[in-house]
């Protein structure tokens, strides 16, 4: 977990309901040493209590706020007859950083 990131994003993210909630979720997940998260949709869903298509939603209001970064990444499974996906997700932190705390608080 990153306190840091999560403190960003309670300080400073514009992004509201069900967006602002999936933002806390990925800042919780963060792993310091490499600056981004993995939880996949299934983890995510789980920890927001929403369905599928309401997280979708609410990573592309997020990636339109310009708050949150994906980039999907191929990852190997065991057995290497297949690769699956995965999303790695970053905080833009310098965005958050340049948001007033009175723009976070509307």
């Amino acid at each position: 977990m990153s306190a840091n990131d999560l403190n960003l994003v309670l300080a400073r993210s514009r992004a509201r309901g069900t967006a602002r909630h999936v933002l806390t979720v990925i800042a919780w997940h963060m792993n310091d040493a490499k600056q981004c998260a993995w939880p996949s949709y299934t983890t995510l869903c789980k920890e927001c209590g929403i369905a599928r298509r309401k997280l979708a939603a609410a990573l592309k209001e997020l990636v339109d706020l310009g708050e949150l970064l994906i980039e999907s990444k191929a990852r190997p499974t065991k057995t290497e007859r297949g690769k699956q996906a995965v999303n790695v997700y970053r905080i833009d932190r310098q965005r958050l950083r340049s948001h007033s705390r009175e723009d976070s608080e509307g």
